[in-house]
Parts: structure tokens; C-alpha cells; sequence
């Protein structure tokens, strides 16, 4: 009868994450920050580039959204992804951390970008 209960009031508390901890956030991961920032830093650089070339052709990664840039490193990430996948399994990142390093590099693109940097000054002002 006590397991019964117990059952019940696990239902109750609704569904845990991954970590089985209440309040914990699957894909938050000491790793995929790591990996979200590493690529933060190749992104802007990329974008900084990007920008300073295409101003002659008014080419801009931010007028873009989803940024291009951003897609292409997920797929570049999923693809390495899949390589350590079938070698190391244990290794790979899951989908939660793969949506964590995403929305890092997508937020830090945002915010290297010359709108945001002329918005920002604006503000400062």
C-alpha cells in the first residue's frame, strides 16, 4: 500500500527532468556552456568579418533571422556530433545540450552584430 501512495504522489509532482533533480535543466551543461562559448567567440569573429566585407554589398547577417550562421554551426556541430556518436557514444552530446550551444551562439550573434552594437552605444549615451 505504501508504494501505491509513493506512486501517486510521484505523479502528483509531474514530470522530473533528465538529471532527476526538480528544478535541474537538461541540457545545461558545464560542456555545452563550454562549447556554446568557444563557438560564441568563432561566430563573432565571423559575423565582425562578414560585416566589414559586405558593407560594400550591403550584406548583413543580422537582417537575416534565423542567422545563417547560426544554422550552419549546428549543422556543422551535429554532424561532428554523429562522427563521436558512432566512435564514443558516451561523449555525444544530447539534444537539450545541442539547443543550449544553438541559442548561445544565436544570442551572441545578435549581440556582436552592428545594429546592437549602434543600439547599445545609443543607450549608453
Amino acid at each position: 500500500m505504501e508504494r501505491l501512495d509513493e506512486t501517486r504522489r510521484r505523479s502528483q509532482d509531474g514530470p522530473r527532468p533528465a538529471g532527476g533533480k526538480p528544478g535541474a535543466l537538461p541540457g545545461l551543461t558545464l560542456r555545452a556552456v563550454v562549447i556554446g562559448i568557444v563557438l560564441i567567440v568563432l561566430n563573432c569573429y565571423w559575423v565582425v568579418q562578414v560585416s566589414a566585407l559586405g558593407a560594400a554589398n550591403q550584406l548583413r547577417i543580422e537582417g537575416i533571422s534565423p542567422f545563417f550562421n547560426a544554422i550552419f554551426t549546428l549543422l556543422v556541430v551535429t554532424a561532428i556530433n554523429a562522427l563521436v556518436r558512432c566512435a564514443f557514444p558516451r561523449i555525444a552530446l544530447s539534444v537539450p545540450e545541442l539547443l543550449v550551444v544553438y541559442v548561445m551562439v544565436s544570442i551572441g550573434t545578435a549581440l556582436c552584430s552592428t545594429d546592437m552594437v549602434q543600439v547599445i552605444l545609443c543607450l549608453m549615451i
